[in-house]
């Protein structure tokens, strides 16, 4: 175990290129200037690296994701950045970047054009495998960032990204990627549907010829035709379900809400006597299964998502809310959240939902046992949510906006504080048996809310803690996420 060297063995860094710049956990030019490249480099990177964080080294992957997110939230900021930015052109000798390594036939490195090559990790010592079992989890959330580097401090070592097209999926087999479909398949498609459209306007074509002559109906029907060939491909986009009928790892939908693969898995759901703050409705502690991986929404549906399948304004107007496109849609009803999950399917063509309550504890705790996602200090809680201590307190009296604090392992934020969160289930004791994708009980009316919000202690915000409201109330913080199921949508749920 103390012979094993992460960077060396999984990203092919070798120790004197050490320490390393945030930049090359990125694998970019030192001050790279835009935003874009740096977010796509930093979530290809946590893409890879998740699949690490299971079996022996799952300590060694947690670390190197902790790196990434720190990374990530620090270079996504403007101000940070600038001043990170400064002190790498101030400091001496300066760490260069990681030369792009060619697409060589050394084995095991492929690359495509303007890509660093993807580098399949080697052996690690004593013969044990890097990666672990499929579906095991063992990754705990980054850590807060760390304080920014003086000029006589070292940088923070860090590894460059390794992007990948596939990873081992829960089956044990390959998982592609949901990406943009290549142009040729586009193009054949979109050929097929102009030979379709000429045979069935074969009658139209003729009389164009009897009456204009050939060349011009031969000019009308090629414009009709490039026009049909802009418009399919103006429209394709990459959907949640890959080519091999598996959920993609992360996807974007039409109005903007991001959302990411949840793993199939079994974890214990509830708190034990020992915890502080537990409640006895969050007894006994049991185990649960969840045997199909589903997406799930990083963030609570904004008000901007919300406005553009309900075309509604319930804030407007309220009191202890903030107006504007990426702060959380409340004053919903748990009624008013299940009409926008169909309302949002029926646009898509998938099936939304709002996540059971045994799906939002799974996804919120990812892989952890602690009270909290990211362990047992309440005190770190600032850094991943919105409650007492740092909104209502400070007279921060409303939602703030999703996102704006750091995610759990599995890339979702606000999972604790900021909004109450409507689950699927009725209110209900839990089981004391084993439990395989549980929905709650049929008896009852009220509807569960999970994750705490800005008015709460930390004892609420809790993985486990657990709420009821009725399925009708509506207040200013109280919203949900949606779940995205893997299966496509059929005339039968219309």
């Amino acid at each position: 175990m103390t012979d094993f060297d992460p960077y060396h063995h999984w990203l092919g860094i070798p120790p004197h290129e050490r320490p390393l710049t945030l930049y090359r956990i990125l694998g970019l030019q030192d001050c790279e200037p835009n935003r874009t490249v740096i977010q796509n480099a930093a979530d290809r990177q946590m893409t890879y690296l998740r699949q690490f964080a299971a079996g022996k080294h799952g300590k060694a992957a947690t670390e190197l994701l902790n790196e990434t997110s720190r990374a990530r939230i620090l270079l996504l900021d403007p101000e940070k950045k600038a001043q990170y930015d400064r002190q790498l052109r101030r400091q001496e000798p300066r760490v260069a970047a990681a030369p792009p390594i060619p697409p060589s036939f050394a084995p095991g490195v492929s690359a495509k054009p303007g890509e660093r090559p993807v580098v399949k990790p080697p052996p690690a010592p004593g013969g044990a495998s890097a990666p672990g079992k499929a579906g095991e989890k063992t990754v705990l959330p980054p850590p807060p960032m760390p304080p920014q580097a003086s000029r006589h401090s070292p940088i923070v070592p860090i590894a460059p990204p390794i992007t990948s097209r596939s990873r081992a999926s829960d089956s044990g087999e390959d998982e592609i990627f949901a990406e943009p479909a290549e142009d040729i398949e586009n193009a054949g498609e979109a050929t097929r549907r102009a030979l379709r459209w000429a045979r069935q306007n074969a009658i139209w074509v003729m009389a164009g010829v009897g009456l204009l002559g050939v060349t011009a109906t031969v000019t009308i029907v090629v414009v009709i035709l490039a026009i049909g060939q802009l418009a399919w491909f103006g429209t394709s986009r990459p959907g949640p379900i890959t080519q091999e009928n598996t959920l993609a790892a992360e996807y974007t939908n039409s109005i903007g809400m991001r959302l990411v693969r949840i793993p199939a898995g079994t974890f214990q759901m509830g708190s034990p006597p020992s915890e502080a703050g537990r409640r006895p409705n969050e007894s006994p502690v049991h185990s649960v299964e969840i045997t199909r991986p589903f997406q799930l929404a990083t963030t609570e549906v904004t008000q901007a998502q919300w406005q553009a399948v309900m075309g509604t304004q319930p804030w407007l107007g309220k009191q202890y809310v903030r107006e504007g496109p990426d702060y959380p849609a409340t004053h919903v009803s748990w009624t008013d959240a299940v009409e926008f999950c169909e309302r949002l399917s029926r646009r898509e063509g998938y099936t939304y939902r709002l996540p059971t309550e045994a799906q939002w504890e799974y996804a919120c705790r990812a892989s952890t046992t602690t009270p909290y996602s990211f362990g047992d200090d309440p005190g770190e809680l600032d850094d991943y949510a919105w409650y007492s201590e740092n909104a209502f307190r400070l007279g921060e009296k409303y939602p703030h906006e999703v996102g704006a604090k750091l995610p759990n392992a599995w890339g979702l934020h606000d999972m604790h504080g900021n909004i109450w969160e409507w689950c699927q289930d009725r209110d209900g004791v839990y089981p004391s048996e084993p439990q395989t994708d549980p929905t709650g009980t049929t008896i009852g009316r009220d509807r569960i809310g999970r994750g705490g919000d800005w008015l709460n202690d930390a004892g609420r915000c809790r993985s486990a803690f657990r709420y009821a409201y009725s399925p009708t109330i509506k207040l200013s913080y109280l919203g949900f996420r949606v779940a995205l199921v893997a299966a496509k949508r059929t005339q039968a749920d219309e």
